[in-house]
């Protein structure tokens, strides 16, 4: 699962980016870009691979050259292909898979900004929120919807691979989702990312940020949020071609078998939240040996644990405490901010 969610991620890069960056050209006409990235199906996220892409219209041919994988987005179809060369087989993910994401993502946030509302010291809560990643208000209260801001860094100036690029950032809630460096040199479409925005990784907020872009992405740093799991994406394009590009480019090879398949869309929303212990997403609902460990205080608060040496471990900081909740939740994030960010580092 892991390794699918990587390949997704890259993709809705890819799909954000290209998408950016088609300016008017003539009808047969496309883009062959070649790139190094840090993530492709079949790979290791943490390797970095070159690749080539071509894009033409809504249609994209990704290439990985030192793995034998290759996607292949249809936007015409809302389906994303992927060939595995090695076996002869290909198989496919829908765009209704990325709308599920997007809605498993926005229930997480739903419940976590309820449960940071229903604290009741405004400073505990503001600072627990920053932790967790969210903005807060000027009412002391974190914003049911997400807010996004763009951060451009004019002066700030870098030639990469011959292009002459300025900074921008995007930034959604308390984090910078997109880091972009900026070609003037390559402009961005008139139809911009319309079609691509269903691939809804990103808020609606930080899509109408997206929409603002004029110019095109030379490097890009990405964090992919799926709710239970951030993923970064990390990519720099060292050419970029204007030629002519045939339509079997986007189509499969003859005869090519699909790889069955169990699931490639409609999934339930995921009911789970994140131990404030471990961050592991625990489901309230589960019952026998997965029943979660709970922490109740009146009928407001209520505190899922995943398992007793979690619980164990909220209620032993509860105690050094002297019965503080707020302080103790706080606590609690703070480790585990500390713990998941030297993760990412490894």
């Amino acid at each position: 699962m892991y390794k699918l969610l990587v390949g997704i991620a890259v993709l809705v890069t890819y799909t954000w980016m290209y998408a950016l960056g088609q300016e008017e050209k003539p009808a047969d006409q496309g883009f062959v870009i070649e790139q190094v990235c840090n993530g492709f199906p079949g790979t290791k996220q943490k390797k970095k691979t070159k690749q080539k892409v071509i894009i033409k219209d809504d249609k994209i041919y990704m290439e990985n050259l030192e793995s034998p994988n290759i996607c292949i987005v249809r936007g015409d179809k809302k389906e994303i292909w992927e060939i595995h060369t090695a076996e002869k087989v290909w198989d496919k993910r829908l765009y209704e898979y990325f709308d599920e994401l997007k809605k498993e993502k926005e229930a997480i946030r739903k419940t976590a900004v309820k449960q940071l509302n229903g604290m009741p010291d405004p400073k505990a809560r503001a600072e627990l929120a920053e932790d967790a990643g969210y903005t807060v208000g000027e009412n002391g209260y974190v914003p049911a919807k997400v807010v996004a801001w763009t951060e451009e860094k004019i002066n700030e100036e870098k030639v990469i691979n011959g292009f002459k690029c300025y900074r921008v950032k995007i930034h959604e809630d308390g984090h910078v989702v997109l880091d972009m460096w900026l070609a003037k040199s390559l402009k961005a479409p008139k139809n911009l990312i319309e079609f691509y925005s269903k691939l809804g990784c990103f808020a609606d907020e930080t899509v109408k940020e997206v929409r603002k872009i004029k110019d095109f992405p030379i490097a890009l740093n990405a964090d992919i949020d799926f709710g239970t799991v951030v993923l970064p994406v990390k990519l720099e394009i060292s050419k970029v071609e204007k030629k002519k590009i045939a339509a079997s480019q986007f189509e499969l090879p003859k005869g090519l078998p699909e790889k069955p398949r169990s699931i490639i869309g409609k999934k339930r929303i995921d009911p789970r939240v994140p131990c404030p212990v471990c961050g592991k997403m625990v489901d309230p609902n589960a019952t026998g040996k997965n029943k979660p460990w709970r922490y109740k205080r009146g009928s407001d608060v209520r505190i899922i644990f995943c398992n007793r040496e979690c619980y164990d471990k909220f209620r032993d900081l509860y105690v050094k405490n002297k019965g503080d909740l707020d302080k103790t939740m706080r606590d609690l994030a703070r480790e585990l901010a500390k713990k998941q960010k030297e993760q990412k580092k490894k």
